[in-house]
């Protein structure tokens, strides 16, 4: 069996068309002369000397008149055909830039009436030369690419006198935000000469907080965390609002069937990735989401996709006693309750009054029987309760990982903050700790999450619950997510830590999360803590001790102060009685007696009455001894020193008789 493939070429106004033809005959074993061919009709194509001289020499070069036409046998023979085929069409492409092109041409088309089969080493040829130019052309647009790279010109960083001029353009500062990342990435060969890493990072975080509206200290505590390329992924996930999500009740419906009744109210939804079996992503909805007769009757709940985790991880079951330590306003609660069936017992427990009306409504509306409410104050729930299989502890935090839920925060959020929330977070976790049965058949765990990225309030908390209690991190079971920090700068955690799990915007398309699965190893304190236990709580009395005997001294001193101050008063009165009485006898005489003559005294007699009552007796006692006040200004000089000066006179002879 023989096959004959040709391939025509005609050439028209402005363009090269196409047109395959395939024919094929059946000839018998004897041999069997070949049909005449008729030669095809010339056609006459409006073309320019230029182009006409361009053609036939191309056609010459490639096709010598002697290797016009070759007939191809065997069972290759389509194949090769087919072959030849994608060669002509890869080699259109040089037509569109403007290349000279080699055309593939049957004898008949060239009126020589001979053969209409292409040798398969010519196309074999055509198609290495093909891959020839592809190659050169590769390496000359490499070459181009590498040319431009090393042309490019330095970034350089604006003075103090242009940002003040263009502080208002943000296109200028987004251009300068993408060349500083770009150098930062190759510091060693696109920096300015004389210009430091740190310059090009502190003109990155001024930019960035013009940019996007941030605070310095977010945009710093940013760019400690991650590398500049992924803070600024980070940034810009920031400035996106994620999905909306829903979770279905499993306790009054199955996703399947609130999909089909919310798509037919056209909501256009689809189901979240393979992590989760029950919720749900709306795209756009034509009827208020959150006011639908499903909504109403409890058969889903409006809650973010990473508020699933922190559930999925604790995986409570069924008949088991678990506690929500901060369970306002209720997402968690109802998943945790649908996950028990509606069995056992679920504490719901939130320090916050004010949201204890949401958590209690959602209850009724998801259905909700195996629940109790409560709202003391987490940190003291050891006292009141006990016993738990399971703890969930979301604990409040400064909520850097919903940037794009609340925008406040990009200028709201400071260290203090930071540090204050973490202070809390510890004593909660090791409440929710102290409020689990290590012994518990089924259980013994405790689920730790906030919905912030920082270590501070994650990494630093774990690492100090190792440390106070005895417990241990376990996996979260959790198939997706970034691993928790073991080192960052003067923080070094336990190893362990590397089995939390950390949620990103810009990564994962969700709301920034952490989540920390840990296991209650025993009831009791670790050795060293149990000593330090027992060593403070002798301490303590000894100052309790201490205190109460202070209260008892101070409080006799305060009586007898009063009874003193008492005392005195009573004197006073009785003092001021004695004088008002004398006032008014006196009073009485001088009524009735002639007022006294006021005798003269002379001016001796005034000074001696002003002197002080000390001298003037020291004057007297003069005068009585008949001794002079200069004789008495001289001082009295005692038989020892006499005879020291006496020897000092002799001295004073001798040496002077010497001379």
């Amino acid at each position: 069996r023989h096959s004959a493939y040709v391939i025509r070429w005609s050439i028209k106004d402005s363009g090269i068309m196409k047109r395959r033809s395939a024919s094929s005959s059946k000839k018998s074993k004897k041999a069997v002369p070949e049909p005449e061919v008729e030669e095809p009709e010339v056609k006459e194509f409006d073309m320019s000397d230029e182009e006409e001289e361009a053609g036939s020499d191309t056609l010459a070069d490639e096709f010598p008149p002697e290797e016009e036409e070759e007939v191809v046998k065997g069972g290759k023979a389509e194949k090769d055909a087919a072959g030849a085929l994608e060669e002509v069409e890869a080699e259109d492409d040089d037509d569109v830039l403007g290349k000279p092109k080699k055309f593939l041409m049957s004898s008949d088309e060239e009126g020589e009436g001979e053969g209409d089969e292409v040798d398969e080493l010519e196309i074999e040829k055509a198609a290495k030369h093909q891959r020839e130019k592809q190659k050169a052309r590769g390496e000359e647009g490499q070459a181009e690419m590498i040319t431009n790279i090393s042309g490019r010109e330095k970034v350089a960083l604006p003075s103090s006198e242009q940002m003040s001029e263009k502080s208002g353009d943000l296109s200028e500062i987004h251009q300068r935000i993408q060349d500083i990342v770009r150098v930062l990435a190759n510091f060693k060969t696109e920096h300015e000469e004389g210009r430091t890493r740190e310059e090009y990072i502190s003109q990155l975080s001024r930019d960035m907080c013009l940019y996007y509206g941030s605070s310095e200290f977010l945009v710093k505590k940013f760019l400690s965390m991650f590398s500049v390329e992924e803070t600024l992924q980070l940034m810009e996930a920031n400035e996106q609002q994620r999905p909306m999500t829903i979770r279905t009740n499993t306790l009054k419906t199955r996703r399947r069937d609130l999909a089909q009744a919310l798509i037919s109210r056209g909501v256009n939804l689809d189901p979240i990735e393979k992590w989760s079996k029950v919720g749900l992503v709306v795209f756009d909805s034509q009827v208020p989401i959150g006011a639908t007769p499903e909504y109403l009757a409890g058969q889903y709940m409006l809650q973010s996709a990473a508020s699933f985790l922190p559930v999925m991880a604790l995986a409570p079951l069924p008949g088991e006693k678990v506690l929500d330590m901060c369970a306002a306003p209720g997402g968690k609660t109802t998943h945790l309750a649908a996950m028990m069936k509606n069995t056992g017992v679920l504490v719901a427990n939130d320090s916050n009054t004010s949201r204890i009306k949401a958590l209690v409504a959602n209850i009724y509306r998801m259905g909700v029987q195996n629940t109790m409410v409560c709202t003391y104050n987490g940190t003291q729930f050891p006292t009141v309760m006990g016993g738990f299989d399971r703890v969930l502890c979301d604990a409040p935090c400064s909520g850097l990982g919903v940037v794009a839920r609340d925008p406040s925060i990009k200028l709201s959020k400071t260290q203090d903050d930071i540090d204050s929330c973490s202070a809390v977070q510890r004593q909660l976790l090791l409440s929710a700790i102290d409020s689990v049965n290590a012994e518990s058949k089924t259980g013994g765990f405790i689920v730790y999450s906030t919905c912030s990225i920082s270590v501070e309030e994650n990494e630093e908390v774990i690492n100090y619950a190792l440390s106070k209690r005895s417990v241990k991190i376990v996996d979260t079971g959790l198939t997706f997510g970034s691993p928790g920090f073991v080192r960052w700068r003067q923080f070094r955690g336990h190893p362990s830590l590397k089995l939390c799990r950390r949620f990103y915007p810009h990564v994962h398309n969700l709301d920034g999360f952490f989540v920390c699965k840990l296991q209650k190893t025993s009831n009791r304190l670790p050795a060293a803590l149990e000593q330090r236990k027992k060593e403070g709580a002798e301490r303590f009395e000894l100052q309790q001790e201490q205190q109460r005997a202070r209260n008892i001294k101070s409080k006799e001193n305060q009586d007898k102060r009063h009874r003193t101050l008492e005392k005195r008063e009573r004197f006073k009165g009785d003092r001021a009685a004695k004088r008002q009485l004398k006032r008014k006898a006196d009073g009485d005489n001088a009524a009735t007696q002639p007022p006294a003559k006021k005798q003269r005294q002379n001016p001796e007699q005034l000074k001696q009455k002003q002197k002080p009552q000390g001298q003037q007796k020291a004057q007297g006692q003069q005068k009585a001894q008949g001794q002079t006040p200069a004789a008495l200004a001289k001082p009295k000089v005692g038989p020892k020193r006499m005879k020291q000066s006496q020897k000092r006179q002799a001295q004073k002879k001798q040496r002077g008789g010497r001379r």
